[in-house]
């Protein structure tokens, strides 16, 4: 049997927005200018191993990307082979709820994925930076799994498996889309096919594979089944005690208790989970069952009462931390309020409108000085803008089309970070 390296998860680059001052993210955020054919980077925004990924844009329209920068020096052959497949597997799948891979550029020492951008990032950073104790309602939770599902689907038309599903290869695009990514494990399969390798990561990793047997799709159903459980939770099913290892994982798995203790879901929910979280594969949840699940397909019906004390709850963390730290504050009700900050761009809304908790968010943020919104936006200026104004003067002014998109995509990447939203308020105004 061929044994690989297990896949180790990465390091988180964001910290939670309940952390006073500014974030880990704001602290170490590298910004460069390198060009790679026609795409602009402008920052680092995810690192691995072997592989550093950065937010970039088109050098034409400024249409953001998400480019992955791969070191060659640093992999094998059987890796190299995978970087390869992960572009031309994506290059067969097109859909909303699968991360679309538009480019393949090639240097001497690196290899250059360009993907969609993903505004969220990944999945497992999205429930820490929004979720109180990384714990997801069950509404929105299910929200989540029928987006997977719909990818889910296309994969299993081209017979493909995943082989490394986990919060962190799952991407949060624009409107909470949701988008499965990382596919450089993945694998066409052949009906009732197994594999032998050992590869993925040890939390999400099905118990045949930690054994060193075979396998087949079903490897899949079980990193579903330790997602779901994660999203409601916090944290995974099975955790092995300090400094077991792998053989710690593979003691919980085989003692088999899965503790509901304290999540507040339902029965049909609970039953679901532990179906997909069977040892024996043989007896596990297939995907025919696992979408046709009255929870998964969405005929049972989830009341969500999470929004019922949302403003209550915003105006006590703005009471505990007063206006010692109003920067973080706004941070705060940001990233808590993205549908409120889209339709800022789009309506005049006002603090007369008899909607409390837009209102209150207006009243927090005129206390954040204009002098300091335009002193932190004309350092973002400073930085990238000098990049940007000759690629813009190449446009042809003479095509309406592509100018108007130009500057749209041009503001859209502007207003994509904070400042600038705070800014445009002001303007507003």
């Amino acid at each position: 049997m061929n044994k690989e390296k297990v896949h180790q998860k990465q390091n988180k680059q964001q910290s939670s927005p309940k952390t006073k001052g500014k974030s880990n993210e704001e602290k170490n955020e590298k910004y460069i200018a390198k060009k790679v054919g026609q795409y602009l980077l402008i920052k680092e925004i995810g690192k691995g191993t072997s592989a550093v990924v950065f937010k970039g844009v088109t050098e034409r329209t400024f249409k953001k990307v998400a480019v992955k920068q791969i070191q060659i020096k640093k992999l094998n052959k059987k890796q190299l082979d995978r970087v390869q497949q992960e572009f031309e597997i994506l290059q067969k799948i097109k859909h909303k709820n699968i991360v679309q891979v538009l480019d393949m550029k090639k240097s001497e020492n690196h290899t250059y994925l360009v993907f969609e951008y993903c505004q969220h990032g990944n999945l497992d950073n999205y429930i820490e930076n929004y979720f109180e104790n990384k714990k997801m309602s069950e509404k929105k939770v299910q929200q989540v799994v029928q987006q997977l599902v719909e990818g889910l689907k296309v994969m299993q038309t081209h017979k493909i498996v995943h082989r490394d599903l986990k919060l962190a290869n799952i991407l949060v695009g624009e409107d909470f889309t949701i988008k499965i990514a990382d596919f450089g494990f993945a694998k066409f399969s052949q009906d009732d096919a197994l594999f032998s390798t050992t590869l993925g990561t040890p939390i999400t990793m099905c118990p045949e594979i930690l054994d060193g047997k075979q396998y087949n799709e079903k490897c899949d159903i079980w990193s579903l089944g330790v997602i779901i459980y994660q999203m409601v939770s916090g944290k995974p099913p099975f955790m092995p005690n300090h400094g077991t290892g792998i053989k710690g994982l593979r003691f919980k798995i085989e003692e088999g208790v899965i503790d509901f203790t304290g999540i507040n879901i339902s029965e049909i929910l609970k039953e679901l989970i532990q179906s997909m979280l069977v040892k024996d594969p043989q007896q596990r949840m297939g995907f025919k069952q696992f979408f046709q699940n009255d929870w998964v397909n969405g005929s049972y019906k989830i009341v969500d009462e999470e929004d019922l004390n949302l403003e209550a709850s915003l105006k006590g963390q703005f009471l505990a931390n007063g206006q010692k730290d109003i920067s973080n504050i706004a941070l705060i009700l940001y990233k808590k309020l993205t549908d409120l900050i889209n339709n800022i761009k789009n309506q005049n809304l006002s603090c007369n409108q008899n909607k409390p908790i837009e209102a209150y968010l207006f009243e927090l943020l005129v206390q954040y000085t204009e002098e300091k919104v335009n002193e932190l936006y004309k350092q973002f200026e400073e930085k990238f803008c000098p990049l940007m104004k000759n690629q813009e003067q190449q446009i042809d002014k003479t095509d309406k089309k592509n100018l108007v998109e130009n500057q749209e995509n041009q503001n859209l990447f502007l207003e994509d970070n904070q400042q600038c939203i705070l800014r445009y308020y002001f303007a507003k105004k």
